[in-house]
């Protein structure tokens, strides 16, 4: 491992760190789409990598297992099928806690880093999103990782294009800046009752707004309708039941507040791009 100085473009900041390659661990395979470069890697249970930097921004899908991030004196864990990102010149170190913990290692060339920065901020400061959503795109650019056709390079940039968009967007989940009180008490009662039927006529009374005043400013804020949010948090639910539980499919369904087993598949392979069943084989491993 060697020190080296690099330079962060945005803050003109000389840091001397040690530059390591993106994956230390045993290499399996590498994809170049000149965009972007795909490296698996595996890595054994609590194997460390002490406090270095990367030249490019890096994104990291957990495939296995889990990593945890020191930046800082802080810590945190991304657990399986999340992502981790890493800009350019960050300063972490990380470990592995799980045994066979494997990895999908993304490094985003400076063209398409300067696309990415357009509409995204994902590249700009370190993050980790376990989020279903972004988990689809995961298994989706891994499934062409591993096809490697002609066609492969092309499916992959599409897939991690649409995955920083997913992650540019403001998230309805948690405590919004300049959220009006009123938008708030929706949100929450969404939140509380997805499992059931809601009507507009409901949430709008409860937020003391029109109905269609509501719905338009539900979607500006968090770029989905009220209807589309509840869908969004039945699959959340969903997954959570598919990765930590073997209940049937069926009683899944029912417990996140689908109709029937039919209905899950249609709405996870719609949000999430795989089916149910692949998701908790790849949650499961």
């Amino acid at each position: 491992m060697v020190g080296r100085n690099l330079i962060d473009d945005r803050s003109g900041r000389s840091m001397s760190l040690p530059i390591t390659p993106v994956a230390t661990g045993a290499r399996h395979a590498v994809l170049d789409t000149g965009g972007f470069a795909l490296t698996e890697a595996c890595y054994d249970a609590g194997q460390t990598l002490p406090s270095h930097a990367h030249r490019q921004p890096v994104l990291t899908f957990i495939l296995r297992g889990a990593v945890r991030e020191k930046r800082g004196s802080g810590y945190e864990t991304c657990r399986s099928l999340g992502l981790v990102a890493i800009p350019a010149g960050e300063p972490h170190a990380e470990s592995f806690p799980s045994p066979g913990s494997r990895c999908l290692i993304i490094e985003v060339s400076d063209e398409r880093a300067d696309l990415i920065r357009s509409f995204s901020g994902i590249l700009d400061q370190p993050s980790i999103r376990n989020d279903v959503s972004v988990a689809g795109l995961g298994l989706q650019t891994y499934r062409e990782f591993l096809e490697r056709d002609d066609v492969a390079p092309l499916a992959i940039e599409g897939l991690l294009l649409q995955m920083a968009a997913l992650t540019s967007r403001t998230s309805p989940r948690g405590t919004v800046t300049g959220e009006p009180s009123w938008l708030a008490r929706v949100r929450e009662r969404i939140g509380a009752e997805f499992r059931g039927t809601l009507r507009m006529s409901d949430l709008a009374a409860e937020a003391g707004v029109h109905p269609v005043y509501l719905a338009r400013v539900f979607r500006q804020r968090y770029a989905c309708s009220p209807a589309e949010y509840a869908r969004r948090l039945r699959v959340e639910a969903a997954s959570e039941l598919l990765a930590r539980s073997d209940m049937p499919l069926s009683q899944v369904a029912l417990k996140a507040g689908f109709s029937d087993q039919s209905h899950l598949a249609h709405q996870f392979r719609r949000m999430v791009g795989v089916s149910p069943g692949r998701y908790r084989l790849a949650a499961r491993q």
